[in-house]
């Protein structure tokens, strides 16, 4: 740093002091500290703790303009040295008005001790995150602190994923590891913890507890400080059977906007109920390099959505995993970018798995349940469409099973990862001639698997499709005239599974038993983000018709015109909340494809602005089409004027909403 500079840093600081920075000469300050880390070591020396300066970070600082400092926050210690080893992510630290919670404090490595009300210290070891939310209050997102709280500071608290530490005076430490599994260790007087699960606990020194965040306390243990100060003990955790059960799921912060943009566009009760869709979790869809990235047309990287789960406090995201070469075979709509002819397999696991497992693996990620969904539409694809080129040419090389296999094992060697494989729906593999040979087929991508197939956690079926969960008012088997609900010709056409239910269920049983039998603990999922097929048509009881076709169409809850139609289809609307445990041998039901992305262009969008990623044109999303041998030669039933897939489309969102079911509160 020359003279000239040390000057104007030196004008900025006495203008900082005085409160008298202009809103260009406060950014420019931000920069400086920022970038310099010899401007960052002259800042803490001119500055005087004692005084009670606001915002002090050695990496990524961020200063607030005095005038909108509400209350204290903690400050850094005076030995300012440690600073230089510790990285930190940008954070604000001090409280915005109307606010009593700051975002998270990131420490990648180094510790750093932070001063409380009354004398409570705390010292966080990298690497953690912890948040600030009141005086006399913190939360332990992730990682090992250690507490010194003098009798005055009695009642000093901190949150953890799996429970609550209160102190009554005393020296203790928490180690909150991945899978939520938190150690509380007493080393000198008493603690009371208070798990989410089962009753509070009274700990004295000397003592230890393991709290799980769905079952409380689940071990007990002596006292060890070298744990806490070393780190070389940190639990791994363990890998839940239900990722979803005390799950605090990540809402993508970029879907969120869009929803509320949404939603200014109109008031009363419609705005209302789409601003409730912003409450709910979604996937992100990691769909190209570039996703994973955030370059090119994407917002965000995977790294930002998982950073932006951190600062929610949120204890799990969902990713889509979706770039297999010659991706979406026998479709064009949202055809990827990676071509077997062109070394697309070698890519896809060089340039985009390995570039996921890099983000991931990172120490900062390692509280965060990742519930991963693979592949949507590849392997299902191998039993139906081997007439489609691209398709044909998966199956001949391999690259679809051997693309899964290297996704699930590099993937899933990390302990706080979930996949599922992708497994279409009901009305694609549901009959008997197809769901046996993909049973086949999945035991034989199983064992592929480095590690097994144990380590596929689950499937998921009906991702960004339409089917129902379950049809209330008439089963496969019910004969009307005679005649077997199943056989109505052009719907159903003798399928043995009218709903997903049934469907998972089955294709669940035919795993878990016989040769190369997957594991029982099994779990399924199911996209619910538009099967809902609310509002006015919706029926309330099954038909009083006599006649098949009447009193299947009036009876069923799904109003598509063809169980083949998957675009952007009219009257739907979005289903049941995201839940864990909703059915027996569910894990959850989910929202995979967020309600208002597109799923195709009703007509050819050349590449640009409005498709930067030149996504192809299927006309099963052109509404004008009167459809193929995969609908029946029927219309599409899609609505009108839709975006490029993936795009924010206003008028189905606004039309998910209205015909929700449950609908949403106005």
């Amino acid at each position: 740093m020359n003279s000239e500079q040390k000057k104007r840093l030196s004008e900025l600081f006495t203008a900082h002091a005085a409160d008298s920075l202009t809103p260009e000469e406060h950014a420019e300050l931000q920069t400086n500290l920022r970038n310099d880390a010899e401007a960052r070591r002259w800042w803490f020396v001119h500055q005087d703790v004692e005084m009670g300066l606001r915002a002090q970070v050695a990496a990524g600082l961020l200063i607030a303009p005095k005038a909108k400092v509400m209350g204290r926050w903690l400050f850094w210690r005076p030995v300012v040295a440690a600073a230089a080893v510790i990285l930190v992510g940008f954070v604000w630290l001090q409280w915005w008005s109307g606010t009593n919670e700051a975002p998270p404090l990131v420490i990648e490595s180094g510790s750093m001790t932070l001063d409380f009300d009354h004398g409570a210290e705390v010292t966080v070891y990298g690497p953690a995150s912890v948040v600030r939310l009141g005086p006399s209050e913190a939360r332990l997102i992730h990682g090992r602190l250690t507490a010194i709280v003098p009798p005055a500071a009695r009642g000093f608290a901190v949150e953890t994923p799996a429970g609550r530490v209160v102190d009554l005076g005393t020296r203790f430490g928490i180690l909150a590891a991945a899978a939520q599994n938190v150690e509380v260790h007493v080393f000198e007087g008493q603690v009371e913890v208070r798990p989410h699960k089962n009753d509070t606990v009274p700990l004295a020194a000397g003592e230890a507890v393991v709290l799980a965040a769905e079952r409380g306390v689940i071990g007990k243990l002596p006292a060890d400080e070298s744990k806490l100060l070393s780190g070389t003990a940190t639990p791994a955790g363990e890998h839940l059977d239900n990722p979803f059960v005390g799950a605090t799921f990540y809402r993508n912060v970029d879907y969120t906007a869009a929803v509320n943009a949404a939603a200014d566009r109109h008031s009363g009760a419609l705005a209302r109920q789409m601003r409730r869709v912003a409450e709910f979790p979604t996937f992100v869809w990691l769909d190209s390099i570039a996703a994973v990235h955030g370059t090119g047309a994407y917002e965000r990287s995977l790294a930002g959505h998982l950073d932006a789960a951190l600062a929610q406090g949120a204890n799990a995201i969902g990713i889509v995993i979706y770039d297999m070469p010659n991706r979406d075979g026998s479709a064009l709509a949202s055809n990827g970018e990676l071509l077997i002819a062109q070394n697309g397999l070698h890519r896809y696991k060089t340039e985009y798995i390995d570039a996921i497992f890099k983000v991931l693996n990172q120490p900062k990620y390692a509280a965060l349940r990742i519930v991963m969904v693979i592949e949507p539409d590849s392997l299902p694809n191998l039993i139906t469409n081997l007439s489609f080129p691209r398709v044909a040419e998966a199956h001949r090389t391999g690259t679809y099973v051997q693309g899964v296999q290297y996704a699930v094992g590099t993937l899933r060697s990390l302990r706080n990862t979930y996949a599922y494989i992708d497994v279409a729906h009901a009305g694609w593999l549901g009959w008997s001639s197809n769901l046996k040979p993909f049973a086949e087929l999945l035991k034989q991508v199983g064992k592929g698997i480095p590690g097994g197939n144990g380590k596929v956690d689950g499937l998921i079926s009906n991702t960004a499709n339409y089917n129902v969960f379950a049809e209330p008012f008439m089963k496969a088997d019910q004969k009307v005239k005679g005649r077997e609900v199943r056989s109505l010709k052009g719907w159903y056409d003798w399928n043995d599974h009218i709903e997903e239910q049934s469907f998972a269920n089955a294709l669940r049983e035919e795993l878990i038993t016989g040769a190369d039998a997957y594991p029982a603990t099994l779990g399924l999922l199911l996209d619910t983000s538009r099967n809902g097929w609310g509002g006015p048509k919706r029926p309330t009881g099954p038909s009083a018709s006599t006649d098949l076709r009447t009193f299947v169409r009036e009876s069923t809850l799904d109003k598509r015109t063809h169980k083949g139609n998957w675009g952007n289809q009219s009257g739907a609307g979005i289903g049941e909340r995201p839940m864990a445990n909703p059915a027996p041998n569910y894990d959850a039901f989910v929202w995979v494809k967020p309600p208002g992305y597109s799923d195709g262009s009703s007509k050819l969008i050349p590449k640009g602005p409005e498709n930067p990623e030149g996504k192809g044109f299927d006309r099963m999303c052109d509404p004008t089409y009167k459809g193929n041998g995969l609908n029946g030669h029927t219309p599409t039933n899609a609505l009108p004027d839709a975006p490029a897939a993936g795009r924010w489309f206003q008028a189905q969102f606004e039309e998910l909403v209205r015909n929700a079911y449950p609908p949403f509160e106005p």
